[in-house]
């Protein structure tokens, strides 16, 4: 029995309608997979910037901790060395004040035999007129040890300002480095948040 060429046809056209629709299913797949793959190449870009924004943080933190390190090796030696320099200071305003109370009991011997001497004296001479001398001897020794102390005091005031000048300047230094950290660190934050 011979084919039927409608048969024929329609069967024709079927297969044309399955295979179009298949063809229409496999590009709506292909068009999906498409976007996954733009997708996935996004979040891969994305992915590398948060890499790289990491390293940099990480580089940045390293140097900041260097930064700091540095900083603060270089403040301990300074307190140390101020610290050796107040324990000089400390030993030579001792050894002053045990200079001090030597002449003052070399002065009180002085005095001493001063007056011993004012009394012989006070016996050939007027009592009164030894008195004026003992007074003037007595004056001169406290002018003389009045003006060395006011110079010791003046040189211990002039150093000891020094010396706060030297630590102000040191607290501003490290307030300086400080902010500059934490002006670092905000960048950094900055940078990071911006590339996610």
């Amino acid at each position: 029995m011979p084919a039927d060429p409608f048969a024929i046809v329609s069967r024709a056209q079927q297969m044309v309608e399955i295979l179009s629709d298949e063809n229409r299913n496999l590009r709506q797949e292909l068009e999906g997979c498409y976007e996954k793959v733009a997708r996935l190449q996004k979040v891969e870009t994305e992915i590398q910037r948060v890499s790289e924004a990491y390293e940099n943080l990480v580089k940045s933190s390293s140097k900041r901790e260097a930064l700091e390190k540095a900083m603060r090796n270089k403040l301990e030696g300074e307190i140390r060395r101020m610290h050796d320099f107040n324990r000089d200071l400390r030993e030579r305003l001792e050894t002053a004040n045990k200079q001090l109370a030597e002449k003052e009991y070399e002065g009180s011997e002085d005095t001493r035999k001063t007056i011993s001497q004012l009394f012989a004296k006070s016996k050939s001479e007027s009592f009164s007129g030894s008195i004026d001398i003992f007074h003037v001897l007595i004056d001169k020794e406290s002018q003389r040890e009045k003006e060395k102390l006011e110079a010791e005091l003046a040189t211990a005031r002039s150093t000891n300002e020094d010396q706060r000048r030297h630590i102000e300047i040191r607290d501003q230094a490290l307030s300086n480095a400080q902010a500059k950290v934490v002006k670092l660190e905000e960048e950094v934050c900055v940078l990071f948040l911006g590339s996610i």
